[in-house]
């Protein structure tokens, strides 16, 4: 697994130890201890993780993002995740029950492994209940493609990804911008294609009324009805957040001039037992024509309260 993502598991726990243990620092002497003593007992909300299946299935599971890239172009971790983060020996400690100071050799990598594959067998499909517990967490919003074996409700509410939805057409302009947007597109094309085939289809509508009636709103709508509470977007990893704000007609005209032709090509092919390998649109045809299906389409806007989003 990445060691980023590792770091990600624990990090909560740290904070929540490190905060605990702060009663010699000059913030804790200015507390009132009977006051700390209720924001302590208090069980934290943890409005966005992403959080692994519990075990046997953890070991494959790639859904706890829709784009779960195991590198990508360098950045500056926040202090937090970086391996030499003090407050982590705490978190390891209580979660894992090994101590070892950051950041890890080799060696202690090791014995953080073997202590936290210890773990996961006593506790199975509870791990990830147990990792809650132990960090006095009592609901996470669960980001993630689909939600399995130990990340399931009551404890953990899934919040799905929508912006697959958003590009429909050819994003090939957008896919060449950076070598991230390159592995990103490809698997927001996986999760779309996913989502066409639980909507029946193999292919996008020809037609923008026909997309919305026939893929937008039956995932809203089948997502909310499996337990979603929130809609997910990653949009801001995929392109510029400068959005035009396009009227309905305007999304409708470009729609119709790529996907009809494409559906037209599409049927005669597929008549002829012939695939299509590939079929170009022009970039301008990108989410910008996709941006009033969540702002502007009666009864759909993307908002937390999916009950009230759905028609």
């Amino acid at each position: 697994m990445n060691l980023r993502r590792s770091w990600l598991a624990v990090l909560l726990a740290a904070i929540s130890i490190a905060l605990a243990q702060q009663s010699s620092s000059p913030l804790s002497r200015d507390t009132d201890p009977a006051i700390a003593r209720v924001i302590a007992s208090v069980p934290a909300i943890d409005n966005h993780a992403h959080p692994m299946l519990s075990p046997p299935d953890d070991a494959t599971d790639r859904n706890f993002d829709a784009l779960p890239v195991d590198s990508m172009a360098p950045q500056t971790d926040p202090v937090a995740y970086r391996p030499g983060y003090p407050p982590l020996a705490d978190a390891w400690k209580a979660l894992f029950n090994v101590d070892l100071h950051p950041p890890l050799t080799p060696q202690g990598m090791e014995q953080l492994d073997a202590a936290r594959a210890a773990v996961k067998a006593r506790e199975g499909a509870h791990y990830s209940t147990y990792i809650l517990d132990k960090s006095n967490i009592k609901t996470m919003l669960a980001n993630r493609i689909t939600m399995g074996t130990g990340v399931e409700p009551p404890r953990f509410l899934w919040v799905p990804y929508e912006d697959a939805l958003l590009f429909p057409l050819n994003n090939s302009g957008l896919a060449a911008a950076t070598p991230d947007r390159t592995e990103f597109f490809a698997l927001e094309d996986k999760l779309r294609a996913r989502y066409l085939r639980e909507a029946d289809l193999t292919t996008s509508p020809p037609t923008l009324d026909a997309y919305v009636t026939q893929v937008v709103l039956p995932t809203l709508r089948r997502q909310h009805a499996q337990g979603a509470v929130a809609a997910k977007f990653e949009l801001a990893y995929l392109r510029s957040l400068d959005i035009g704000n396009s009227t309905h007609d305007q999304a409708a005209t470009v729609t119709q001039d790529i996907l009809t032709p494409m559906h037209r090509l599409t049927a005669r092919l597929t008549s002829s037992s012939r695939t299509i390998s590939s079929i170009s649109s022009p970039r301008s045809a990108g989410a910008s024509a996709w941006r009033f299906i969540f702002t502007r389409w009666p009864g759909a806007a993307a908002t937390s309260a999916l009950p009230e989003a759905i028609p």
